[in-house]
């Protein structure tokens, strides 16, 4: 199973969200910051600038998490089909390999079924074709 790889994974989207989130702490900094020198009658056009840059990040950040999370449940979920398709082969062949003695005689007594069913269809058309004469005999 790829256990090691899908933790790798969640490992991967954990670390993408502390950044996204580490991100919009910053961003909200930011239009904190931009609220305030508006008040004060300052040019907050640079800072409009980076937390547009910052929300695009931020935005792309999330979209690599989300990236991640769809490939690796992807693979958790093809890593659970070919176990399952591997118990169930395992399940198969050990079943088969478990006692080939007891599929022999398995396999012999269906036959010997087949063989009693065919002699007794064979006895029962005899009897009703043959015509016995009874012939008391003493002794």
């Amino acid at each position: 199973m790829k256990i090691n790889g899908t933790s790798s994974a969640m490992s991967q989207v954990r670390i993408q969200g502390s950044v996204a989130t580490r991100m919009n702490g910053e961003a909200s900094i930011l239009a904190s910051e931009i609220k305030l020198d508006e008040a004060r009658g300052s040019n907050v056009e640079a800072k409009k600038e980076e937390l547009a840059e910052l929300q695009e990040k931020v935005v792309a950040v999330e979209a690599a998490q989300m990236n991640t999370l769809a490939n690796a449940s992807k693979e958790l979920k093809e890593a659970m089909q070919a176990e399952q398709q591997t118990e169930k082969t395992d399940k198969d062949t050990k079943t088969d390999k478990k006692d080939p003695v007891s599929n022999e005689k398995q396999n012999e007594n269906v036959a010997e079924k087949v063989h009693i069913e065919e002699t007794e269809t064979q006895d029962i058309s005899e009897q009703e074709t043959a015509t016995y004469m009874h012939v008391d005999i003493r002794l």
